[in-house]
């Protein structure tokens, strides 16, 4: 897959999820017994017998949400067109602004 096209993904998902956290209640406002489960976002590995270490309540935690791509394969099918010898895509990478558009053909 290019730089480009993953920079523009990448801007993509950041943009989203900083639109999701942006209506979530800061810390001082959350309250430890508030959950909320997401189906399926649970991965097989993070399971309660990895764990390695309890955390403070005030102490940050760092994570990373990575999201499915809404267009199905029509990223990946793109990437490997401009990437492919004589495709009529070959070499025509787009902005971030054109893999954000919603009128992209």
């Amino acid at each position: 897959m290019s730089r480009q096209l993953r920079s523009a993904g990448s801007v993509a998902v950041v943009a989203a999820l900083g639109a999701a956290l942006a209506g979530l209640a800061t810390p001082a406002q959350a309250s430890s017994t508030q959950t909320h489960a997401l189906p399926g976002s649970v991965p097989a590995w993070a399971q309660a017998s990895h764990k390695v270490a309890q955390t403070s309540g005030d102490q940050p935690v760092d994570f990373r949400v990575y999201l499915d791509w809404r267009g199905g394969t029509t990223a990946a099918d793109y990437a490997r067109s401009v990437t492919t010898p004589g495709s009529a895509n070959f070499h025509k990478f787009l902005t971030a602004g054109q893999f954000n558009s919603p009128s992209r053909t």
